[in-house]
């Protein structure tokens, strides 16, 4: 949800700062302009957390992501693994988190979430459960900054995932859909505890996909 507050004024001087204020389920936070000591714009959000784990919160999105959402998308592992979704722009970051994140949220937690490290508030990556029109039953995905992988946070953050999809959604069977270049994905679906099943066609190319249940 975001509130949006704004008066209009002659801006001379204009200074942005940022606050942040986490409670147990929702991090709560507000971005104000001022301008000569005075109130010119403030945004507030609440961030819902779906999914804590040891180091990571998984959280919805929001457009204050929009950043962190153009760098992992134009990342060489999403370009690679996962495709160009054309985001060239913050503006675009900003539409894909609007049109293609938050229309899920609120269903039974079916959605791709933001991967946020505890200890700095730092986005890494994304992971969350996803209903492809091309797929029988829902899948899990994940995505991390290069940066941040072989840590242990996709791990963490899939097999948390996978947890809340069985034992809270009672989700019965769990796909996940890699490239057959894309090894790490591969391990990290068995390591989590799916097994390879066969190749489909997906699109215009073939994936491997692996379940479970």
């Amino acid at each position: 949800m975001e509130i949006m507050m704004d008066m209009t004024m002659t801006v001379t001087k204009d200074i942005i700062t940022k606050n942040k204020c986490p409670s147990q389920e929702t991090g709560i936070y507000f971005t104000t302009r001022i301008t000569s000591n005075l109130i010119l714009s403030q945004t507030l959000f609440f961030m819902k957390k779906i999914i804590t784990t040891k180091r990571l919160h998984l959280r919805e999105a929001n457009l204050d992501d929009a950043e962190f959402i153009f760098e992992l998308l134009n990342s060489k592992g999403w370009l690679d693994n996962i495709g160009d979704r054309e985001i060239r722009t913050i503006d675009d970051a900003k539409n894909y988190i609007t049109n293609k994140l938050m229309p899920d949220y609120g269903k039974e937690n079916i959605a791709m979430f933001i991967m946020e490290r505890k200890e700095d508030g730092v986005s890494i990556g994304t992971c969350g459960l996803i209903k492809r029109p091309q797929l029988e039953d829902v899948d899990i995905g994940f995505a991390i900054l290069e940066n941040y992988g072989k840590k242990g946070y996709a791990y963490e953050a899939a097999s948390a995932t996978l947890k809340m999809a069985i034992d809270e959604i009672k989700i019965k069977r769990i796909l996940g859909v890699t490239t057959l270049e894309n090894k790490n994905s591969q391990r990290l679906l068995e390591k989590i505890g799916l097994s390879f099943e066969k190749m489909i066609p997906f699109d215009d190319e073939e994936l491997m996909l692996f379940s479970k249940g």
